[in-house]
């Protein structure tokens, strides 16, 4: 009976699970021809769509625009110099927009309201692996606690001298704790850790470990490591890792063989819970790299940054019917 009761409830699980599909109707409007679209953010009805922009200083530009694609305002250029990635959180200050910059090795904080920066972390234009004070080398993305906006989370490692995951304090920029270093494949160590997303449930945060071809998740508490998975198609990469506490999902995306997982997002009583994919959505070509992405958890669309060739901003919506 136990084993029936189970399996029943892993079925209702499944069955509650969204699926995607691309949204065609979705027609951004740009100024200009776009250059390597890098990634995206979501807040207030809007979308934050970073462009890096060409090879040259100070080309990023974030594109304000309407779910439906409509400009609204844009700002960074001339701040920015090479957008990676792009995550609106909770700060002691309110809600503000982080940009990671790879081109000077800094976080980036704005108001997204009005674009103005506000806080850099990082000294820029000083690569490094120091973490008093902290440097950066390729940085690549932020996450926050909603319930505990004193400190947020980076990954820094796209490439460069580091592949470690950093908990900051917000009032002092010092580091709480780092996980990681030389690239290894070790439980709790990173071979280019690209992306992360905030899991609330588990207090722990999602790292996709893309060279090492898994997501980890470690404790938000100390960056202990807690379990990883890597139930993907051969093949693929996690370049990007979000979660949708409403729809209960973890979203990856694969910017190597071009692939959206939707996978359901564990319990946190299981403290080792089985990998399943619920959809793999081929978004090609692969040759177009999707890279970071952001979730509206109100509607459940998706916006994934395309940053190779050709480049996009795609929209993904929950399908009518919905349900896996």
């Amino acid at each position: 009976m136990r084993l029936l009761c189970v399996m029943l409830a892993a079925l209702a699980a499944r069955a509650a699970l969204p699926r995607y599909e691309l949204d065609t109707a979705f027609a951004p409007e740009w100024g200009a021809p776009i250059q390597r679209m890098s990634a995206a953010a979501f807040a207030n009805g809007r979308v934050f769509a970073v462009e890096r922009g060409p090879d040259q200083p100070y080309a990023s530009l974030v594109h304000v625009l309407s779910p439906t694609g409509k400009a609204l305002f844009e700002f960074g250029k001339g701040v920015i110099e090479t957008a990676h990635g792009a995550h609106i959180g909770d700060t002691p200050e309110g809600s503000r927009l982080f940009i990671t910059d790879m081109g000077d090795f800094t976080v980036k904080v704005f108001d997204f309201e009005s674009g103005t920066l506000l806080r850099t972390f990082g000294e820029p234009h000083k690569e490094g692996t120091s973490l008093d004070p902290i440097q950066f080398g390729n940085v690549a993305d932020v996450a926050t606690d909603p319930r505990n906006a004193s400190r947020f989370f980076v990954v820094d490692g796209d490439g460069g001298p580091n592949n470690r995951l950093l908990a900051l304090d917000w009032a002092s920029g010092r580091v709480l704790w780092s996980r990681g270093g030389a690239p290894t494949a070790k439980p709790g160590g990173f071979d280019v850790p690209h992306s992360v997303a905030w899991d609330a449930g588990r207090q722990a945060v999602w790292v996709a470990d893309r060279s090492n071809n898994r997501t980890q998740v470690l404790s938000a508490r100390d960056g202990s490591f807690l379990f990883e998975w890597s139930c993907f198609l051969p093949g693929s990469q996690p370049w990007s890792v979000r979660i949708d506490s409403v729809r209960g999902t973890v979203l990856v995306a694969d910017g190597t063989a071009g692939y959206l997982y939707v996978m359901p997002l564990p319990s946190a009583d299981d403290p080792n819970p089985a990998c399943r994919v619920s959809q793999a959505l081929p978004l090609p070509p692969a040759a177009a790299k999707l890279h970071e992405m952001a979730v509206d958890e109100t509607t459940g669309a998706i916006y994934i940054a395309q940053v190779g060739d050709p480049t996009a901003l795609l929209k993904l919506r929950v399908m009518p019917t919905g349900r896996d």
